[in-house]
């Protein structure tokens, strides 16, 4: 699957070169994950489109059944205006994390569709987790193990079924 088929084309943000991903890294202090590096230079991130907008499982007690998505950042400004530089000093996913103080041990990389509320970040530091894995975050500070990598974490993005329209 191409990075680029999970996103809605009208809300994807810059793809950019190496350049612009050892700025970003050097701005967060952080060295992405390769393949999380490779889908911002690809696709900027953006809105997921309808059809890769929920992460299933049961990682988290308050999403039974999982969380949708509505943002992955990565670099640059979407079509309707709304930042999505993971790095940017005001607006980006770093600055979201500190503001709903997530742990500073991983880094915010995605929100839910109810905003800030379910977050989902990169494993750095926490101990009990994998380098690297996906985790889901509630601003309760509830954490469970999402995806075991970036790649993970994209390749299980499905389409989000509203069950009551299943029953008319």
């Amino acid at each position: 699957m191409k990075y680029s088929d999970i996103l809605d084309p009208k809300y994807m943000g810059s793809p950019c070169d190496e350049a612009r991903i050892a700025d970003i890294e050097k701005n967060l202090q952080r060295k992405l994950p390769e393949s999380y590096a490779r889908f911002i230079m690809e696709t900027g991130g953006g809105y997921p489109n309808s059809t890769h907008d929920l992460l299933p499982g049961d990682y988290l007690w308050s999403e039974a059944g999982g969380a949708t998505i509505e943002q992955i950042y990565g670099n640059g400004i979407l079509s309707n205006g709304d930042h999505n530089s993971i790095d940017h000093p005001e607006h980006g996913a770093d600055c979201i994390a500190r503001t709903w103080e997530y742990p500073d041990e991983a880094l915010l990389f995605a929100i839910g569709s109810g905003g800030p509320h379910v977050v989902f970040m990169i494993n750095y530091d926490l101990e009990e987790y994998p380098l690297h894995s996906i985790l889901c975050i509630n601003d309760e500070m509830d954490i469970g193990l999402a995806a075991n990598s970036f790649e993970e974490f994209v390749a299980n993005l499905t389409e989000w079924v509203d069950e009551d329209e299943d029953l008319e």
